[in-house]
């Protein structure tokens, strides 16, 4: 049985624990929050031992693997505290805003022997079909795209000190994960990042990264948008391809295209990523490398760390650009 360290009690923590317990092969072992009322608060509700010491919780309760949801605040220090103790790592995007940071993560994962998988569960079945039609030249030479990710806020949970910014930080990695996944990194970028809500960050944002003289994509991310309005499609010079939400899905399952040979087409699309959690104890159970996270189909609902530090170059790219 894998022994995990949960460590924060921020987004999807509850339904982590479920899925961990529901694998069989795993349980939950010790809590830690960074606010320990919160942490005492879940850990009752789930029956969890509570540790008030991050550093305790790693080395006192045997656990082989953690998942991490604390806000991205503390997500350098318990990474390295992790990695330096070789456990397997579950973290909840983003790594973090801080290259240096993010920088001295990738050093301490890459020395560690434990498992290493960030959670982003935006690259689905679409988005490798498209990233296929693109490698086999079906749309021709690509030249732009556009990836629009939203959702609603609860502002009444949120802190700047604690996400260590705004949007872009936030539900936007989910669209630069896209975006380095079909296309790698980009060379340059230019930005209108909106405070429209008046919260004091920004929440209403469009980036234009450019890849080549030839080639640019629009990233698009909103707190304020009615209704989800996600969307991902990439354009090239011998046709497109495009995936939209739907009033019963919110991710953009939906995928068309076409490569001026017919008229528009519905993809057949391939199996959806493996869930998160069940990829992440996978790695641990069968030994898989860290660097397979994105490689193969079934793993891509996660970012390896190399990539994880590429999204975060980007958006320092976006926020170095607006200073």
């Amino acid at each position: 049985m894998i022994r995990v360290g949960i460590f924060g009690t921020h987004g999807h923590t509850e339904k982590f624990i479920r899925m961990l317990k529901e694998s069989g092969c795993a349980e939950a072992a010790v809590l830690w929050n960074d606010h320990e009322e919160q942490g005492l608060r879940m850990a009752a509700a789930l029956q969890l031992p509570y540790e008030p010491d991050y550093q305790k919780a790693i080395d006192a309760y045997g656990i082989d693997a953690a998942v991490v949801t604390v806000p991205a605040y503390m997500h350098h220090d318990i990474v390295i505290a992790l990695a330096a103790e070789n456990r397997h790592i579950f973290l909840e995007k983003p790594l973090c805003v801080s290259l240096k940071e993010a920088e001295e993560m990738r050093a301490a994962v890459l020395s560690s022997t434990g498992k290493f998988f960030m959670s982003d569960p935006f690259v689905g079945s679409e988005v490798i079909e498209m990233r296929r039609l693109i490698r086999e030249g079906r749309l021709g030479e690509i030249t732009g795209a556009d990836v629009r990710i939203c959702g609603s806020k609860n502002w009444n949970t949120f802190d700047i000190r604690e996400q260590q910014g705004g949007i872009i930080a936030s539900i936007g990695g989910h669209g630069m994960h896209v975006l380095q996944y079909l296309f790698g990194s980009p060379k340059s970028c230019c930005a209108v990042l909106q405070d429209a809500s008046g919260h004091g960050t920004e929440d209403n944002c469009s980036v234009i990264f450019q890849y080549s003289e030839a080639m640019n994509a629009v990233l698009q991310t909103s707190w304020v948008s009615g209704g989800n309005t996600s969307r991902i499609a990439v354009y090239g010079t011998e046709g497109f391809a495009t995936a939209e939400a739907s009033p019963d899905d919110p991710n953009p399952g939906r995928l068309c295209w076409t490569d001026r040979t017919k008229g528009i087409m519905s993809a057949e699309l391939p199996p959806a990523p493996k869930d998160h959690i069940s990829y992440f104890l996978k790695m641990i159970a069968e030994d898989l490398p860290n660097d397979i996270i994105g490689k193969a189909d079934d793993s891509n609902h996660g970012v390896s760390i190399e990539n994880a530090y590429e999204i975060v170059k980007m958006i320092n790219m976006i926020y170095e650009e607006k200073r």
